[in-house]
């Protein structure tokens, strides 16, 4: 049953000691949501889900940067940090108004609405989308992998406009037992102190690696808090209701 698939999900996100090995429970956990729903099966071509705005902790950094090196050409890295570059020129878009965070006060409700702007944001395609296909794909961050698939709290559902009609149709949503994303989350964003890491827009971590050839820096490193890109604390990312 999915329920046990759930269950032994949260007994083995308990040993993985690497983002890898969260990822890896992830992707066992959402196989077994379509095996129970097909109906939540992602349709065909469709990358509606690449036009949100991703946030990627640190470590989930790390590790799409080991995978960019790998697998990606220089120049296939040159045309990423060029999109990048696109999206932040934009005197409109999402990552532009993301960098109005660096000049306000996380405790603030001006920040709290700039925040909001930029995650509610869906029109905004992600560099790494190359074709309406993830170049990224098995190195792609934990959001990108629950979103459709699973419940963002108890309370609130992480629900692809497109699978939620084949949902529908398919029957009473009351009906479905999905896994909640928290526990994971959590775990791909804490750190050895307990804390939750530092988050950034995925435009964002690339425009920090850019390399003097237009490459990718290899090494990840946090981001700047002298540099005009915002530093933001975990906690925006991590849904906690």
């Amino acid at each position: 049953m999915a329920v046990d698939a759930y269950e032994g999900g949260l007994r083995r996100l308990e040993g993985a000691a690497t983002v890898a090995g969260v990822l890896a429970v992830l992707d066992v956990v959402t196989e077994a949501v379509v095996e129970q729903s097909p109906c939540m099966t992602c349709v065909p071509g469709c990358s509606d889900c690449c036009h949100h705005q991703v946030l990627a902790g640190f470590g989930e950094w790390q590790h799409v940067l080991a995978y960019v090196h790998a697998h990606l050409t220089p120049d296939a890295q040159r045309a990423l940090v060029m999109r990048a570059e696109a999206l932040l020129a934009d005197p409109r878009g999402a990552v532009a108004a993301w960098l109005k965070l660096r000049d306000k006060d996380p405790r603030t409700r001006a920040y709290l609405r700039a925040f909001n702007r930029v995650v509610e944001n869906v029109s905004t395609p992600c560099p790494f989308l190359v074709e309406g296909r993830c170049s990224i794909y098995p190195a792609r961050p934990a959001i990108c992998r629950a979103y459709g698939r699973m419940m963002r709290t108890e309370r609130s559902a992480y629900y692809c406009t497109r699978i939620l009609a084949n949902m529908q149709r398919a029957g009473p949503l009351d009906a479905l037992e999905l896994p909640v994303f928290q526990p994971y989350h959590r775990v791909v964003l804490r750190q050895a102190d307990g804390s939750l890491d530092e988050v950034n827009l995925l435009p964002i971590w690339i425009l920090a690696h850019r390399a003097p050839d237009g490459t990718l820096r290899s090494g990840a490193q946090r981001v700047d808090p002298a540099s005009p890109f915002p530093v933001v604390d975990g906690y925006w990312s991590y849904d906690d209701d």
